[in-house]
């Protein structure tokens, strides 16, 4: 039987602590060792500031050390090359706008339906501490790369949270000028969302508009309306892809069945406000076109999606779709574009094969670990 100077004053926080201790144990171990998966710049990132948070505040530093192991063992496991590639491409995004001294967003896999985003935060009381914005995709869309496209929305996430875009934009979006109070509010809960479609159609032109018709069809959202939703339903979502489109110079015909499609999953649906509507091209220019003070680099006048580029792309599609070698490499953040229109042209094992050999031989940016070659 234990003495009273045997009992724990406070049992149930010293077992905490206890667990805390072996957390950072754990933690100090994967420093002292070569991480694998994971480049040395988002080593150094986690290393910092766990830590610097296990010293300041344990119990937090190690729910984010819980949470960071379970994203780098996916670096270690069955599908490791195939996310090498998702960071690859999430990483040249990311430094496509410019972005210095800070992390590109790491991919995770988990069982959700579509792709969302955690952003990088401080250590703060009663919440986890994110040294990397942490990318969470569908696991199928490693094996099907056209799909990725929607991964620079999420990017998108990060430089959106990064350059302070919405912020500067509220104002903007505020002062609309013919328009309701109601379509106003409107716009302005819908700001961060349509930010970050105008990042993905900078960085994959066309491409990303077919990437997110092709999971509204999965999910049969084409019709959804919700009035607290912060994403513009597919009725006002795509035409505004579309006027961006347009915006960005691509006046091809790859983008009118999406309206077409749109406007047949909307038939006979009155929920939605005709003054949005019509406000579509107003905004796609608002977003693409307006001069944001403070910022070194704006939507308007930074990112990729040059003519070099769509010329890249526009080969690429020519010789995935013939089955031809590849005249030269494409970047890894240009290759889901290439994939997804070359797929929607010859949906085939074949094209994906090519798909494959594209994504595996695309060249991959300084902070990325190279690709395997097959």
């Amino acid at each position: 039987m234990a003495n009273d100077g045997d009992i724990v004053a406070n049992p149930v926080g010293a077992a905490n602590d206890f667990v805390v201790a072996r957390v950072r144990d754990e933690f100090m171990r994967w420093c002292q060792q070569a991480p694998v998966g994971i480049d040395e710049q988002r080593v150094q990132a986690v290393r910092a500031v766990l830590a610097a948070a296990f010293d300041a505040n344990p119990h937090i530093a190690a729910r984010t050390w819980t949470f960071f192991r379970h994203v780098l063992a996916q670096r270690a496991g069955f599908d490791a090359e195939l996310l090498r590639r998702a960071d690859a491409c999430a990483t040249d995004g990311y430094l496509a706008f410019g972005v210095q001294g800070l992390a590109p967003p790491i991919v995770c896999l988990d069982l959700i339906d579509t792709p969302l985003s955690y952003m990088r935060s401080a250590v703060r009381a009663k919440t986890r501490a994110l040294p990397i914005p942490v990318a969470f995709i569908p696991p199928h869309y490693l094996s099907c790369p056209w799909l990725l496209t929607t991964l620079h929305h999420e990017v998108g996430h990060t430089l959106e949270r990064d350059l302070a875009i919405g912020t500067a934009l509220d104002a903007e979006f505020a002062g609309l000028h013919h328009a309701s109070e109601s379509a106003r509010s409107t716009w302005r809960r819908w700001l961060v969302e349509i930010v970050c479609d105008a990042f993905a159609m900078r960085l994959t032109g066309p491409a990303y508009a077919w990437s997110l018709a092709t999971i509204l069809d999965q999910q049969e959202q084409w019709d959804e309306w919700n009035d607290n939703s912060v994403h513009p339903p597919a009725g006002v979502r795509i035409p505004l892809l579309v006027a961006m489109a347009q915006i960005l110079g691509d006046k091809t015909a790859v983008l009118t069945p999406l309206l077409d499609r749109a406007r047949r999953g909307l038939e006979g649906y009155a929920g939605l406000p005709s003054e949005l509507v019509t406000q579509v091209e107003a905004i796609a220019a608002l977003v693409l076109t307006t001069n944001i003070p403070a910022l070194a680099r704006s939507i308007a006048d930074a990112g990729p999606m040059t003519r070099d580029d769509t010329s890249l792309i526009e080969t690429a599609v020519a010789a995935l779709v013939e089955h031809q070698p590849l005249p030269s490499a494409v970047p890894i953040r240009l290759a889901p574009a290439a994939a997804q229109l070359a797929i929607l042209q010859s949906p085939s094992a074949d094209t994906a094969a090519a798909i494959d050999h594209l994504v595996r031989h695309a060249t991959v940016p300084s902070w990325s670990i190279p690709l395997a070659p097959t």
